[in-house]
């Protein structure tokens, strides 16, 4: 999905490495020893490694495009290619700034989607793992009590003290090994097949959300590379690949494939049917203005303005949504709990 990245190298490193290298590069600052201060400086051992390559490359010769292309786990296509057009320019430091500005916000978008997501379940999750284990273990010995008078044990103790035997058991590791393997192969395909990510955009409400994560990405993706004077083709290639989403890719190629036949690239984006009319409609004026670039960031912060209402309601959304989970839960384990103890006081 949105935002997964190779070996540990996330957005917000490389934005910050795109920063320091463009504000020690207009200071006057060579690249080969812009690289050497920065591998230094990393606390990364990844990119502390691509730091001192790129600087040896550049030390033999080569171009810092081409010596970023040596790691392709830490710098993608569309890093090397923004790169490129900044050297053939003579705007290697615009074009850092704006790769910095880049990876800044894709860090933020991807944090925001993060946070709506992962507390709600974390919280959840958290508090369904604690009411069935630890309650059994503190009463056990109420329980054994409880048998050894004759009590009879209500439905609800038994059937917490069976969830407690199941999860002190063998078999719960072996089965949740087999669950989260489940899990794993689904989350692969999830990320390598087109037609799982479409059914997850199919998803109410949840699937807009992350459209539009998708969306603002892409938008952002492609303004960078126009701004460098990057071939419309080639950009859209590019911006879709940097989504890390294969159905991106199937979408732009859509586009693609018609722009090549002669259609303008709003239209070629409407017969993708993917993108909103929003985003169309403001590409169709821009062509016609010829300031297709100047609209796209504009979109982009109508966009990211829409998807932070959006994330906010879902947030609102599942916080009743956790409660419930919560206060089903803790009643259960009081009710399990408390009914025993009244069964050994009714017969003292």
């Amino acid at each position: 999905m949105l935002g997964t990245l190779r070996p540990g190298v996330n957005a917000r490193m490389r934005a910050v490495f795109f920063r320091s290298l463009a504000t020690m590069f207009s200071s006057g600052v060579s690249l080969v020893a812009a690289l050497d201060m920065l591998a230094q400086q990393q606390e990364h051992a990844h990119l502390a490694e691509a730091c001192q390559g790129i600087s040896r490359k550049l030390h033999e010769g080569h171009t810092l495009s081409w010596a970023m292309q040596k790691y392709p786990a830490i710098f993608r296509p569309l890093h090397q290619k923004m790169v490129l057009s900044g050297e053939r320019s003579g705007q290697l430091h615009s074009v850092l700034l704006r790769l910095a500005e880049r990876e800044e916000m894709h860090d933020q978008l991807v944090r925001k989607l993060k946070t709506s997501l992962t507390m709600p379940l974390l919280v959840s999750s958290l508090c369904v793992c604690l009411a069935f284990v630890i309650p059994p273990l503190l009463f056990r010995g109420l329980f054994e009590m409880i048998a050894e008078v004759g009590g009879t044990v209500p439905w609800p103790t038994r059937s917490l003290m069976a969830l407690s035997s199941f999860f002190t058991s063998p078999l719960f590791p072996i089965l949740g090994l087999a669950v989260l393997y489940i899990l794993r192969r689904l989350w692969q395909r999830l990320q390598e097949e087109a037609d799982w990510q479409f059914a997850c955009l199919r998803l109410p409400y949840l699937g807009d959300s992350l459209r539009m994560v998708y969306v603002t990405d892409f938008a952002q993706n492609l303004r960078a590379m126009l701004e460098v004077g990057m071939p419309i083709l080639a950009a859209l290639e590019l911006s879709a690949r940097a989504t890390d989403m294969v159905c991106i890719d199937v979408v732009a190629a859509r586009a693609i494939a018609r722009v090549k036949e002669g259609d303008a690239l709003s239209d070629a984006l409407a017969a993708a049917d993917f993108f909103p009319s929003s985003l169309i409609q403001g590409v169709r004026a821009s062509e016609e203005a010829g300031r297709l670039a100047t609209m796209l960031k504009n979109l982009e912060t109508i966009f990211r303005l829409d998807l932070d209402q959006r994330l906010e309601v879902l947030t609102q959304a599942l916080e009743p949504l956790v409660l419930l989970v919560i206060g089903t839960v803790v009643g259960f384990t009081v009710i399990a709990t408390l009914q025993p103890m009244l069964s050994v006081l009714d017969k003292l």
